[in-house]
């Protein structure tokens, strides 16, 4: 599987250049700290046995929300939790858009946009 990182790497500078002006500066610091995450530019610690002294070097991670390596446990157990919220059956969900002209007749928050009477 192709990491999040190995695409900025090859993409993200031309991506920059091009796009550069739109791009917000969360998405700037996303990118970088998704960059850097568990490589040298972080840090790390230096791990060793108590038995054999064998060595392990462990670099620090980035910890930012956006990060795939950082929340991937987080991110599976919300979806095993979404996947329980699940119908027992075959469905299909549809998104529409509601002409400006009818909105006002929509209830906002009604989950079939029933009009209000």
């Amino acid at each position: 599987m192709v990491a999040l990182a190995d695409v900025f790497r090859r993409f993200a500078d031309d991506y920059l250049s091009r796009h550069g002006a739109s791009v917000l500066p969360s998405h700037r610091r996303a990118i970088a700290d998704i960059l850097a995450c568990r490589t040298h530019a972080l840090g790390g610690h230096l791990w060793r046995c108590n038995h054999c002294s064998s060595e392990v070097y462990s670099y620090h991670s980035c910890k930012n929300r956006s990060c795939p390596r950082c929340h991937k446990d987080q991110t599976e157990r919300w979806i095993a939790a979404r996947e329980t919220e699940l119908l027992a059956c075959p469905y299909f969900h549809v998104t529409v858009t509601v002409p400006a002209e009818l909105r006002e007749g929509c209830a906002p928050t009604s989950a079939t946009a029933t009009p209000r009477s």
